[in-house]
Protein backbone atom coordinates (compact mmCIF):
# COMPACT_ATOMS: atom_id res chain seq x y z
CA UNK A 1 0.00 0.00 0.00
CA UNK A 2 1.51 3.15 -1.24
CA UNK A 3 0.90 6.50 0.40
CA UNK A 4 0.29 9.61 -1.51
CA UNK A 5 2.41 12.61 -1.01
CA UNK A 6 -0.34 14.32 0.94
CA UNK A 7 -0.71 11.27 3.21
CA UNK A 8 3.04 11.16 3.72
CA UNK A 9 3.00 14.83 4.84
CA UNK A 10 0.15 14.12 7.24
CA UNK A 11 1.98 11.09 8.61
CA UNK A 12 5.19 13.12 9.01
CA UNK A 13 3.22 15.90 10.77
CA UNK A 14 1.57 13.34 13.05
CA UNK A 15 5.00 11.86 13.94
CA UNK A 16 6.44 15.33 14.63
CA UNK A 17 3.37 16.21 16.74
CA UNK A 18 3.73 12.93 18.67
CA UNK A 19 7.43 13.61 19.25
CA UNK A 20 6.72 17.18 20.44
CA UNK A 21 3.90 15.91 22.67
CA UNK A 22 6.21 13.17 24.07
CA UNK A 23 8.97 15.69 24.77
CA UNK A 24 6.58 18.16 26.45
CA UNK A 25 4.95 15.34 28.44
CA UNK A 26 8.34 14.06 29.61
CA UNK A 27 9.92 17.49 30.26
CA UNK A 28 6.92 19.17 31.90
CA UNK A 29 5.10 16.36 33.65
CA UNK A 30 7.06 13.13 33.97
CA UNK A 31 10.55 14.47 34.85
CA UNK A 32 9.40 16.55 37.88
CA UNK A 33 7.37 13.63 39.16
CA UNK A 34 10.38 11.32 38.82
CA UNK A 35 12.62 13.89 40.60
CA UNK A 36 10.05 14.14 43.39
CA UNK A 37 9.95 10.33 43.65
CA UNK A 38 13.76 10.19 43.94
CA UNK A 39 13.74 12.91 46.63
CA UNK A 40 11.07 11.04 48.58
CA UNK A 41 13.04 7.78 48.26
CA UNK A 42 16.09 9.54 49.74
CA UNK A 43 13.95 10.97 52.56
CA UNK A 44 12.46 7.53 53.14
CA UNK A 45 15.95 6.03 53.36
CA UNK A 46 16.88 8.62 56.02
CA UNK A 47 13.71 7.94 57.97
CA UNK A 48 14.31 4.18 57.71
CA UNK A 49 17.84 4.68 59.07
CA UNK A 50 16.46 6.70 61.98
CA UNK A 51 13.87 4.01 62.67
CA UNK A 52 16.61 1.38 62.70
CA UNK A 53 18.66 3.52 65.09
CA UNK A 54 15.65 3.97 67.38
CA UNK A 55 15.01 0.22 67.33
CA UNK A 56 18.58 -0.38 68.46
CA UNK A 57 18.11 2.19 71.24
CA UNK A 58 14.79 0.62 72.23
CA UNK A 59 16.48 -2.77 72.44
CA UNK A 60 19.08 -1.22 74.76
CA UNK A 61 16.43 0.47 76.97
CA UNK A 62 16.86 -1.86 79.94
CA UNK A 63 20.63 -1.46 79.85
CA UNK A 64 20.29 2.33 79.60
CA UNK A 65 17.83 2.46 82.53
CA UNK A 66 20.24 0.39 84.63
CA UNK A 67 23.07 2.74 83.64
CA UNK A 68 20.95 5.76 84.64
CA UNK A 69 20.30 4.20 88.06
CA UNK A 70 24.02 3.48 88.49
CA UNK A 71 24.87 7.08 87.57
CA UNK A 72 22.27 8.41 90.01
CA UNK A 73 23.94 6.36 92.73
CA UNK A 74 27.34 7.75 91.80
CA UNK A 75 25.98 11.32 91.81
CA UNK A 76 24.48 10.76 95.27
CA UNK A 77 27.87 9.54 96.56
CA UNK A 78 29.67 12.52 95.04
CA UNK A 79 27.12 14.96 96.45
CA UNK A 80 27.73 13.53 99.94
CA UNK A 81 31.45 14.22 99.52
CA UNK A 82 31.00 17.55 97.79
CA UNK A 83 27.48 18.88 98.52
CA UNK A 84 25.83 21.76 96.69
CA UNK A 85 24.98 23.60 99.92
CA UNK A 86 27.13 24.68 102.87
CA UNK A 87 24.69 23.27 105.51
CA UNK A 88 26.35 24.73 108.60
CA UNK A 89 24.35 22.48 110.95
CA UNK A 90 25.85 19.32 109.40
CA UNK A 91 29.36 20.73 109.61
CA UNK A 92 28.97 21.66 113.29
CA UNK A 93 27.39 18.27 114.09
CA UNK A 94 30.18 16.33 112.35
CA UNK A 95 32.97 18.35 114.00
CA UNK A 96 31.32 18.21 117.45
CA UNK A 97 30.77 14.44 117.27
CA UNK A 98 34.33 13.79 116.11
CA UNK A 99 35.80 16.08 118.75
CA UNK A 100 33.81 14.37 121.53
CA UNK A 101 34.71 10.85 120.29
CA UNK A 102 38.41 11.72 120.17
CA UNK A 103 38.74 13.61 123.46
CA UNK A 104 39.20 17.03 121.88
CA UNK A 105 37.44 20.15 123.13
CA UNK A 106 36.95 23.17 120.94
CA UNK A 107 36.30 26.55 122.44
CA UNK A 108 35.41 28.44 119.30
CA UNK A 109 34.07 27.69 115.86
CA UNK A 110 33.97 30.91 113.84
CA UNK A 111 33.03 31.28 110.16
CA UNK A 112 35.77 33.07 108.23
CA UNK A 113 34.16 33.43 104.82
CA UNK A 114 34.13 31.73 101.46
CA UNK A 115 36.54 31.60 98.56
CA UNK A 116 35.46 30.43 95.08
CA UNK A 117 37.98 28.15 93.37
CA UNK A 118 36.92 26.77 89.99
CA UNK A 119 33.89 24.50 90.33
CA UNK A 120 33.71 24.65 94.13
CA UNK A 121 33.96 27.10 96.98
CA UNK A 122 35.95 26.74 100.17
CA UNK A 123 34.06 27.66 103.33
CA UNK A 124 36.50 28.43 106.17
CA UNK A 125 36.01 28.18 109.94
CA UNK A 126 38.52 29.20 112.62
CA UNK A 127 38.71 26.66 115.45
CA UNK A 128 40.44 26.76 118.85
CA UNK A 129 41.06 23.28 120.27
CA UNK A 130 42.41 21.63 123.41
CA UNK A 131 43.44 18.04 124.03
CA UNK A 132 46.31 15.61 124.18
CA UNK A 133 48.74 15.36 121.28
CA UNK A 134 47.39 11.95 120.29
CA UNK A 135 43.71 12.98 120.58
CA UNK A 136 44.27 16.06 118.42
CA UNK A 137 46.19 13.95 115.90
CA UNK A 138 43.35 11.39 115.72
CA UNK A 139 40.77 14.16 115.44
CA UNK A 140 42.56 15.86 112.54
CA UNK A 141 43.16 12.50 110.84
CA UNK A 142 39.51 11.49 111.09
CA UNK A 143 38.36 14.95 109.90
CA UNK A 144 40.31 14.32 106.69
CA UNK A 145 38.72 10.88 106.23
CA UNK A 146 35.08 11.93 106.46
CA UNK A 147 32.53 11.23 103.74
CA UNK A 148 32.20 14.98 103.27
CA UNK A 149 35.47 16.58 102.18
CA UNK A 150 37.18 18.62 104.91
CA UNK A 151 40.67 20.00 105.16
CA UNK A 152 42.67 21.46 108.04
CA UNK A 153 45.03 24.36 107.34
CA UNK A 154 47.29 26.66 109.31
CA UNK A 155 47.56 24.39 112.35
CA UNK A 156 49.26 26.01 115.32
CA UNK A 157 49.77 24.06 118.58
CA UNK A 158 51.05 25.21 121.98
CA UNK A 159 52.11 23.20 124.99
CA UNK A 160 49.75 24.11 127.82
CA UNK A 161 49.45 21.37 130.42
CA UNK A 162 46.12 20.98 132.23
CA UNK A 163 46.33 17.74 134.20
CA UNK A 164 42.74 18.03 135.47
CA UNK A 165 41.37 17.66 131.94
CA UNK A 166 44.18 15.46 130.58
CA UNK A 167 45.01 18.17 128.06
CA UNK A 168 48.56 18.99 127.16
CA UNK A 169 48.12 20.90 123.91
CA UNK A 170 46.02 23.84 122.83
CA UNK A 171 45.96 25.37 119.43
CA UNK A 172 44.01 26.67 116.51
CA UNK A 173 43.54 25.83 112.86
CA UNK A 174 41.33 26.66 109.91
CA UNK A 175 38.77 24.02 109.00
CA UNK A 176 37.88 24.09 105.29
CA UNK A 177 34.63 22.62 103.99
CA UNK A 178 34.07 22.35 100.25
CA UNK A 179 30.82 23.10 98.39
CA UNK A 180 30.17 22.30 94.71
CA UNK A 181 29.03 25.30 92.65
CA UNK A 182 29.65 23.86 89.13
Amino acid sequence: MKLTQNQQKQLAMALVAAAVFGYVFFARMLAPVQADIKKKEIDLGGIQGRIDSLRVTANQRDQLLKRVEDLKGQVAKVEKRLPKETNLQDIIRIVSDLAAKNGVRFSSFSPMGEQVTGLFKEVSFAMNINGSVSSIGRFLSIIGQQERIFSARNLSLNFTPDEKRNETVSGNFTLISFVYIG
